[in-house]
C-alpha cells in the first residue's frame, strides 16, 4: 500500500460494491418495470449480477490474504483469479440473456414507449457505477489485487451499458420504440466484452503468466546493481493473487565463501523487496563461475 490513508478505502471496498449496486439494482429494476423500458430491465439485471459479485470478491478478499499453510505451501493468492474468472463467465452468461429477451422483443413486435423517470434512473445509475469504478480501481492498483481490478472494470462495463440503455430510452421518447430493445442488445455485447476481458486475465493468472515486461526489467536490473554479481542466468515472474513472485538464478565469482554469497542472495531480495511493491516470495539460486 502506497499511502496510509488508503486503509479504510481498502477495507471497505467489498461492502461499498455490494450496497452501491444493490441500491443501484432496486432502482433501475423498479424503473424498467414500471417505465415499461426493456433496456433498463436489462441494466438492472446486470447490476443486480454485480452485487453477487462483489459478494464473491468481499469471500475473495478474505480469503486471498490467508498465510501459506502446509495444505497451500504457496498461499491462498490464486483464488483471486478464480474470482475473476467467475465474475468474466457470469457476464457472459448474463449477456446471453439479455440478448435473448432483446430479440425476442423485437420479433414478437410488442415495443412500448418509456416512462420519463426511467431516464432520471439510468442519469443515476451513470454517476453512481463511474464512481464505484474509480474507487474500485484506485484500490485495485494500490493493493495490486486482480479481483478487486476486475470488479472495477465491471463497474465500468456497468456505466456504459447504463449509457447504452439511456440513449435507447430517449430514442424510444422521441417516437422509435424499436430502440430501447435494440439498446439492450447493445448492453448484452458490453457486458459480454467485459467477461471475455476479465476471464482472459484470469486465466493467464491461474496459468502462471508472467508479469509486465517493465517490472521484469526492472528486477533483473536491481539484482544486476548487487555488488558481486557477475550475470543474470534466469529470471522468472508470476503473480499469486496481490503477491509478485520472483524466481531468479545470478552467477557470482566461484571463490566466493559461503558467508558471501548468502549475504549476497539476501541484498538482492531486499533490494527487490524495497523497489518493487507487493512482493511474495523471492527466490535467489547462486551458481558459480569463472571470472
Amino acid at each position: 500500500m502506497k499511502y496510509p490513508q488508503c486503509r479504510w478505502c481498502i477495507e471497505h471496498v467489498a461492502s461499498l460494491n455490494i450496497w452501491g449496486n444493490a441500491f443501484m439494482a432496486i432502482l433501475k429494476a423498479t424503473a424498467g418495470v414500471f417505465g415499461n423500458s426493456l433496456a433498463l430491465i436489462a441494466d438492472s439485471i446486470h447490476s443486480l449480477t454485480d452485487v453477487f459479485i462483489a459478494i464473491l470478491l468481499w469471500i475473495s478478499l478474505k480469503i486471498g490474504v490467508r498465510p501459506a499453510d502446509k495444505t497451500y505451501p504457496y498461499g491462498y493468492g490464486h483464488i483471486e483469479f478464480i474470482a475473476a474468472g467467475f465474475i468474466g463467465v457470469t457476464l457472459i452468461c448474463v449477456s446471453i440473456v439479455l440478448w435473448y429477451k432483446a430479440i425476442a422483443t423485437i420479433i414478437s413486435g410488442l415495443l412500448t414507449e418509456p416512462e420519463i423517470f426511467a431516464i432520471m434512473a439510468l442519469i443515476v445509475s451513470i454517476v453512481g457505477n463511474e464512481l464505484l469504478f474509480r474507487h474500485s480501481l484506485c484500490v485495485g492498483k494500490q493493493v495490486q489485487s486482480p479481483a478487486i481490478i476486475a470488479n472495477a472494470w465491471e463497474n465500468r462495463a456497468d456505466t456504459l451499458t447504463s449509457f447504452a440503455a439511456l440513449i435507447g430510452v430517449v430514442g424510444a421518447k422521441l417516437g422509435y420504440p424499436i430502440f430501447d430493445p435494440l439498446a439492450a442488445v447493445a448492453v448484452g455485447v458490453m457486458v459480454a466484452y467485459t467477461g471475455g476481458k476479465i476471464l482472459s486475465g484470469s486465466v493467464k493468472g491461474m496459468m502462471d503468466a508472467s508479469i509486465e515486461s517493465g517490472q521484469i526489467d526492472k528486477i533483473h536490473n536491481i539484482a544486476a546493481e548487487v555488488k558481486g554479481i557477475k550475470g543474470i542466468n534466469s529470471l522468472s515472474t508470476r503473480k499469486s493473487g496481490q503477491k509478485i513472485w520472483v524466481d531468479m538464478e545470478v552467477a557470482i565469482d566461484s571463490e566466493t565463501d559461503l558467508t558471501k554469497a548468502n549475504n549476497i542472495a539476501e541484498e538482492i531480495k531486499q533490494a527487490i523487496s524495497k523497489a518493487i511493491e507487493n512482493t511474495g516470495n523471492i527466490t535467489v539460486y547462486l551458481r558459480p563461475c569463472r571470472t
